[in-house]
């Protein structure tokens, strides 16, 4: 009896081992069917033009996309059908959009030596920015915009320009100031990665900004640099501090993204 028990444990044993493996197999096959990515060529109006730069909500339905003296567009199908925003100008040297996720109806972009713009309605109208005039450079010329970016619910909001300064807003947009510089002791490091000083706030100053990004609450914020830095910011924007210094300041950086509050 002993023997015979054992033999059917081990064949229960043997059998089962087949079958889990025969059913991982199913799953990794349909798991390699899932993850698969597929690209394809969509059918919209726009046409071959000079993109600039888009933006999806988190929806995946409502997508904007800026052109090079080329408009604003908008799909409002998943990319399948894009359609010129009439409301914002035409000709416009635009480079860069964001969407609020919690609102797709809510946009900003901006244009190169120009204005900030805003919709409110998904695109039908856009406005300028009541408060933007803090923002024009020393000679009154227009900043050369490139990076936007925008909290879930539009409350914190982030532009940045190229060869110019980098503006935060934590009111939906209705006030502007510069980005500063936060403090921390004995920080500041050369480019040889030895320490020099300390952060002692103030205004972080022009820099070759490229683009930004921000967490979904609007917490962690950051921007980089062209030949430059990245700067970030754990304080809704009130102050940004570069990493340590980690051997490759010199790399030309020109995107970032965050994921959940990381880089």
């Amino acid at each position: 009896m002993y023997l015979y028990m054992k033999f059917n444990v081990r064949g229960c044993i043997c059998a089962s081992l087949v079958l889990a493996c025969f059913l991982l197999g199913l799953l990794d096959g349909a798991r390699s069917e899932t993850v698969t990515p597929t690209w394809y060529s969509i059918s919209h109006n726009g046409g071959a033009r000079s993109w600039r730069s888009v933006a999806v909500h988190k929806n995946g339905v409502v997508m904007a996309a800026v052109v090079k003296n080329g408009g604003l567009w908008i799909s409002k199908n998943g990319g399948e059908r894009w359609t010129l925003s009439e409301g914002a100008p035409t000709d416009a040297d635009w480079f860069g959009v964001s969407i609020a996720d919690d609102d797709p109806n809510y946009m900003i972009a901006c244009v190169i030596r120009s204005h900030l713009y805003r919709t409110t309605d998904g695109g039908a109208t856009w406005t300028t920015f009541t408060n933007e005039a803090v923002m024009l450079e020393s000679t009154g010329a227009w900043p050369s915009w490139k990076g936007t970016a925008l909290s879930a619910n539009a409350k914190y909001q982030l532009v940045n320009s190229f060869s110019g300064h980098m503006f935060k807003s934590s009111d939906f947009g209705a006030t502007w100031s510069r980005a500063q510089l936060g403090t921390a002791t004995g920080r500041l490091q050369d480019t040889d990665g030895n320490i020099i000083g300390d952060y002692t706030g103030g205004d972080i100053g022009a820099k070759n900004y490229y683009s930004c990004d921000m967490s979904a609450d609007g917490r962690y914020q950051t921007a980089v640099v062209s030949n430059g830095l990245i700067y970030v910011s754990n304080d809704y924007g009130e102050t940004f501090l570069p990493p340590f210094y980690d051997g490759t300041a010199g790399q030309t950086r020109l995107g970032i993204k965050l994921i959940h509050g990381k880089l």
